[in-house]
């Protein structure tokens, strides 16, 4: 790909409004804002400004007011909505939508994929030596079965160290996940929520804090990383199945020890995917055809909504994980505090 500036060619002019980010979200530093300014001359503008294009996420309904072109992108575990935006960038594997470009969620949580190449002479004998402790828990959202379930069960058999603030038992939460991660031999990284693509920084922290992931979440997780850097909640029928072969890993120096070797990047190299070759070419050509925008039916949305049968549901697995919490803490807080 050839951008205009290398081509000589004045780089056309585009006025850029941003709406509805997280709190703290900076989008001048957002994967598809550095792709945009590589082939346009971006001038960021407020959403009354008559922008060319609006790009809009999840937290808000600052979008509504926009009649014109948008591009929604999303960290979040959420479908696409064409009544809402005319193209979408998500995490999600999407093939064959001309409209949807996936960005894994983790590559807005770290500075380049090349941090998660292996270093040669990695001596991961001496690293699994340097371990302090068995596993690590940094959750604060108490809104996940599965990965509540697998806490337990490794936790009744063996001690977890839980460093969020939910199922907290260290004292209160840490300041440092890297450096907490870093001493623990396993770290529990479960999602929120499942989808095909939806890999957060839950599983690249512990690859960069070299200890070996405990991974539910993106079924398609093996498309992106080496399966042999993890432990698969997948590859077990139950939690308590997958407590077993955490804890026989564990006692298997030789087994641990080539897990923790293993480059989380397949051939220990960053793929085109990763590289997020052609978004340049994917944008360009979305805000360069003249499309129309489409017909706007504003809603507010859920998050995570298309991953429960109905908002009820939605709501029953809430308070149900809610429940498991305060039942847990208050149990705990009758035992004492593990340090």
């Amino acid at each position: 790909m050839v951008t205009a500036a290398e081509a000589g060619a004045a780089a056309p002019r585009l006025r850029v409004a941003v709406s509805d980010v997280s709190a703290g979200a900076d989008p001048m530093r957002m994967p598809w804002m550095h792709a945009l300014r590589r082939r346009f001359g971006v001038e960021v503008v407020p959403i009354e400004a008559s922008a060319d294009v609006l790009f809009f996420s999840d937290f808000g309904t600052g979008h509504f007011r926009h009649q014109g072109l948008k591009v929604w992108f999303s960290c979040e575990n959420m479908l696409p909505d064409p009544h809402q935006s005319d193209f979408a960038l998500t995490s999600l594997h999407r093939p064959g939508d001309p409209r949807h470009f996936r960005i894994p969620e983790f590559l807005y949580a770290i500075d380049s994929p090349d941090a998660l190449v292996r270093p040669s002479g990695f001596d991961a004998a001496a690293e699994a030596r340097a371990k302090r402790h068995f596993c690590s828990f940094v959750v604060s959202n108490p809104r996940g079965h599965q990965r509540n379930a697998l806490f337990r069960a490794l936790e009744a058999r063996r001690g977890v160290r839980s460093g969020g603030r939910h199922y907290n038992n260290v004292g209160g939460p840490v300041r440092d996940k890297q450096a907490f991660l870093a001493e623990c031999r396993f770290a529990i990284c479960f999602e929120n929520t499942e989808a095909s693509g939806y890999t957060t920084e839950k599983l690249t922290d512990a690859f960069l804090a070299r200890t070996v992931p405990i991974y539910w979440g993106n079924p398609d997780v093996a498309r992106d990383f080496d399966p042999r850097s993890m432990v698969l909640a997948y590859d077990f029928p139950s939690p308590e199945a997958l407590a077993d072969h955490v804890l026989a890993l564990d006692r298997d120096e030789s087994a641990y020890a080539a897990c923790l070797a293993a480059s989380p990047l397949r051939g220990n190299a960053v793929g085109p995917d990763l590289r997020l070759e052609g978004l340049d070419d994917v944008l360009h050509g979305w805000l360069t055809s003249g499309i129309v925008p489409g017909r706007r039916v504003n809603r507010r949305r859920r998050l995570r909504e298309h991953c429960y049968p109905s908002p009820l549901a939605q709501t029953w697995h809430n308070l149900r994980s809610r429940a498991e919490s305060k039942l847990w803490k208050l149990g705990h807080a009758l035992g004492g505090v593990r340090r």
